[in-house]
């Protein structure tokens, strides 16, 4: 027996989920001005999370209907079939989608990252190991952009 979620109840799930991270990234950028009277770093990555993170739900809001059709059609429970035009256009979204995926997950990586920074600037020891990790990663992305490049 296949379990099918309906699709009203996807929506309301991912727009539950942002509503409350919203919430708490707004209520924390409060507390932070409340305390600082400014952002540092690590409120500016969070708050680009958050707009990719918007953006990441719109855009599966506009992929989710099309793919979620397929799949009941596919599994003989409903939906309709999907013409080329739509799978076009489809894969085009999810393009963006995924990209905002990944783009949401490496701003919430810069925020923790600058966090860290902030919280351990004290310490020569941890800014020299950082620097170096920021440098490995820097080696690795270049690398990985030059390989697509050449293949």
């Amino acid at each position: 027996m296949v379990l099918i979620i309906p699709l009203e109840n996807l929506n309301a799930l991912a727009w539950t989920l942002f509503s409350i991270s919203a919430v708490l990234t707004f209520g924390r950028f409060y507390l932070r001005w409340k305390k600082a009277y400014r952002f540092y770093w690590d409120d500016i990555f969070n708050a680009l999370a958050l707009g990719s993170l918007l953006i990441f739900l719109i855009t599966y809001q506009i992929f989710l209907p099309i793919d979620y059709n397929a799949e009941l059609y596919e599994l003989g429970v409903g939906g309709h079939v999907t013409t080329n035009d739509q799978w076009l256009y489809a894969s085009d979204v999810n393009f963006a989608n995924a990209s905002f995926f990944w783009i949401t997950l490496y701003c919430v990586k810069g925020s923790f990252l600058a966090l860290y920074w902030e919280l351990f600037s004290v310490s020569s020891g941890f800014k020299k190991a950082w620097a170096d990790i920021l440098g490995d990663v820097r080696v690795i992305i270049l690398d990985m952009w030059e390989s697509q490049r050449h293949s």
